[in-house]
């Protein structure tokens, strides 16, 4: 991991007087709060975020303003990613924003947009910091080459070359441990100018799974609503 900071500026702030003597505190008094602020870039190589079905590896940098105040972190920020890597998927060229109110345990992933595979994926997420971590997604993508989907990260003689087409569509999924059953998703793709027997269905960012439709014969146009 390559962490690199660029215009960082920070600050600490204390809240009690600096006058104010210590012996004026009961010995069983609270620690003082203290506030901190931060603002600037940070830029990462290869960071590794271990969240939802696989472990995501992100290349690029975060810019903006972050602060914490008795009633708990705030965040505005907005990121650059260069690649972002979801198993053997890659996306490049992501950005979006982030924040997060003092009061509240979300986070909020707004409005991020990327390339992949030739086509366009984009979305927003909402990010619970409770423990268990809960979390949302809603994700968007077209003309997506199949193909390319697919095959990433196989060796050449795994890869299957009849596989053709561009994907479009919209999937949302959430996981809440404690709710039966911890992960939902909902969805609906749309596939044209393909040559396959397989539906892909996309759930957390690029992370395919692969319905077998019967018959085995190859079709050319599709469409595909589910519900996990």
């Amino acid at each position: 991991l390559d962490v690199s900071f660029s215009n960082l500026e920070t600050a600490l702030i204390d809240r009690e007087p600096a006058s104010a003597p210590a012996a004026s505190r009961p010995a069983t008094a609270p620690a003082r709060d203290s506030t901190w602020a931060v603002k600037g870039t940070i830029g990462f190589k290869d960071m590794v975020l271990n969240l939802g079905q696989d472990a995501k590896t992100l290349t690029g940098k975060v810019s903006g303003a972050g602060s914490r105040a008795p009633e708990g972190l705030e965040m505005q920020a907005k990121f650059d990613l260069d690649k972002l890597q979801v198993g053997p998927r890659i996306a490049t060229e992501m950005h979006g924003q982030i924040t997060k109110a003092a009061a509240s345990e979300v986070v909020q992933v707004k409005d991020f947009a990327g390339k992949v595979y030739g086509g366009i994926v984009a979305g927003a997420a909402q990010i619970k910091l409770a423990d268990p971590l809960e979390y949302g997604l809603r994700l968007d993508v077209e003309g997506v080459d199949l193909g390319d989907l697919i095959n990433a990260g196989l060796d050449a003689g795994a890869k299957k070359p009849s596989i053709a087409g561009k994907l479009s569509g919209r999937v949302q999924y959430s996981f809440k441990p404690g709710v039966q059953p911890p992960q939902q998703a909902t969805g609906q793709l749309w596939i044209t100018q393909a040559k396959l027997v397989r539906m892909p269905i996309l759930l957390d960012l690029l992370h395919v799974l692969t319905l077998t439709l019967p018959g085995g014969e190859a079709f050319t146009d599709g469409s595909l609503t589910y519900t996990l």
